[in-house]
């Protein structure tokens, strides 16, 4: 699924992190989303991972990269100048689990308008059964915070942001947290 081009807790600590440092002071509400359960006869959404049914740090790790590729496509490649992509597994700690994450930094045609193409690309998540946490729509950042599902256990989390702040670029972040590994 392509998004139109409009006018222009167990989690990676650091992503986590980001996440409260970005979201403190939002005013905006969560909004209602769609179930994330999928009928027998539907095929799932492949923007919208699912939780292996034999739960394995690379089952958990393959969905998360398979994923995070599907969000940059939904941006659509012809309008990206440049993927930028990272991961890394965060090892356990005392009071997390392990878990995997990518962050991706695609910059985009500067004709597109970031902020646009990210609220897109958060309306069509919500149609594919994200959950909506939180979100911020200022002036110079938008940033929406999901997750997958209601189970934090079985769960991703991510960030999408827009960042407005440099004039004649257009660059959107994905940031995608798997659930705890085993």
């Amino acid at each position: 699924m392509r998004v139109p081009v409009v006018g222009r807790a167990g989690r990676s600590t650091s992503i986590l992190t980001l996440a409260v440092l970005l979201l403190a002071g939002c005013t905006g509400a969560p909004d209602p989303a769609p179930s994330a359960s999928a009928s027998a006869s539907e095929e799932p959404s492949p923007l919208l991972p699912v939780y292996p049914a034999e739960p394995t740090a690379d089952a958990i790790t393959l969905e998360t990269a398979t994923v995070a590729e599907a969000l940059a496509r939904a941006i659509g490649e012809a309008n990206i100048v440049n993927d930028d992509l990272n991961d890394q597994t965060t090892p356990a700690t005392e009071t997390t689990g392990a878990s995997y994450a990518v962050v991706q930094t695609l910059t985009l045609d500067p004709v597109l308008d970031a902020a646009d193409q990210a609220r897109s690309l958060v309306l069509t998540l919500g149609e594919a059964g994200w959950r909506s946490a939180d979100t911020t729509d200022a002036p110079s950042t938008y940033l929406a915070a999901l997750v997958s599902g209601e189970d934090a256990a079985t769960s991703w989390f991510l960030l999408v942001g827009a960042d407005l702040s440099v004039p004649g670029q257009s660059v959107v972040t994905l940031q995608l947290a798997s659930p705890d590994l085993p």
